[in-house]
């Protein structure tokens, strides 16, 4: 290969890879700590974490587990343990917050 077509391959694989992991990096980019797994497309954006003390940002919505307690912007949505599989996402304008497979509402005291 000539000196010329090296590095206009090295910018296209580069600009290959930051435009590939954009959307996981954008999803969460306000997270207090680093969520399990985000990903996010132009119809839907998702967060998943594990345990009792987490925190993540969807779609500019806070969802926060702090000593068990769970939060979505400031609204309590019941308790979670160490184990606990917490997925929060947003989909057109219907929002979503799943605790081990169980859909949750927010709690009623």
């Amino acid at each position: 290969m000539n000196k010329t077509v090296k590095p206009i391959l090295l910018f296209l694989f580069l600009s290959a890879a930051v435009t590939g992991c954009g959307s996981a990096i954008g999803s969460a980019a306000d997270a207090g700590t680093n969520p399990n797994s985000a990903s996010s497309s132009a119809a839907r954006s998702t967060a998943t974490f594990t345990g009792k003390n987490s925190r993540v940002s969807v779609n500019g919505d806070l969802v926060q587990a702090k000593d068990g307690v769970l939060t979505v912007n400031g609204v309590a949505y019941g308790s979670v343990n160490e184990k606990s599989v917490v997925t929060y996402s947003v989909q057109g304008g219907k929002k979503t917050l799943s605790v081990d497979g169980t859909v949750r509402e927010p709690a009623r005291y």
